[in-house]
């Protein structure tokens, strides 16, 4: 944590034995890579042979970062500590299960890079059977409104709004207060 941020993003996943989600983040990683300056950091907890040899594979095809917890350290301090490794301005952090849309980890950094009173950020998420999963809590902390749950996507909140809440398993945070707040 010691090197100079640096413009761009460091994409985190976090992965617990699901090489399968593992294997389908890193095929739409592929399919709709950034074109900000990125680096891919796979922390694998808990390995499985077939996890570490899916970590391995994207070390050499994609040039990701590959960690390895032999064990269950939880998501939480995998995060942190790859967090340390990571020199960009944006983490990305995100669970093995998401999968990436076109255009995605762009529109998102460049939505909280834009808002300089933004520290963090969560992009709409959407299922398999195209129905919202997660798209912003609204309210206040007492009251919460969950947007659009379980309502069918037709693109009607790809708006970017100031949350109440963000889920933790999609978000964007700027690297520069993460460190501020991780360093007592």
């Amino acid at each position: 944590m010691e090197d100079e941020i640096q413009p761009g993003i460091d994409i985190i996943v976090v992965n617990w034995r699901t090489p399968k989600l593992l294997s389908d983040f890193l095929d739409s990683y592929a399919m709709n890579p950034p074109t900000t300056e990125h680096d891919l950091w796979i922390f694998n907890v808990e390995a499985l042979k077939e996890d570490i040899l899916i970590g391995e594979q994207a070390a050499d095809e994609v040039n990701a970062h590959h960690l390895i917890s032999g064990s269950n350290i939880g998501y939480s301090k995998a995060v942190n500590k790859t967090a340390k490794l990571c020199n960009r301005e944006v983490l990305a952090i995100f669970n093995s299960d998401i999968v990436l849309s076109a255009g995605a980890i762009d529109d998102c950094y460049y939505a909280l890079i834009d808002n300089p009173e933004w520290a963090a950020l969560g992009p709409k998420q959407v299922n398999a059977e195209g129905l919202i999963t997660h798209a912003g809590i609204f309210g206040d902390n007492k009251n919460p409104s969950h947007r659009g749950w379980k309502s069918i996507d037709s693109g009607q909140y790809d708006d970017v709004l100031e949350a109440v809440s963000i889920s933790g398993s999609a978000y964007f945070v700027k690297n520069e207060l993460w460190r501020q707040k991780t360093e007592c």
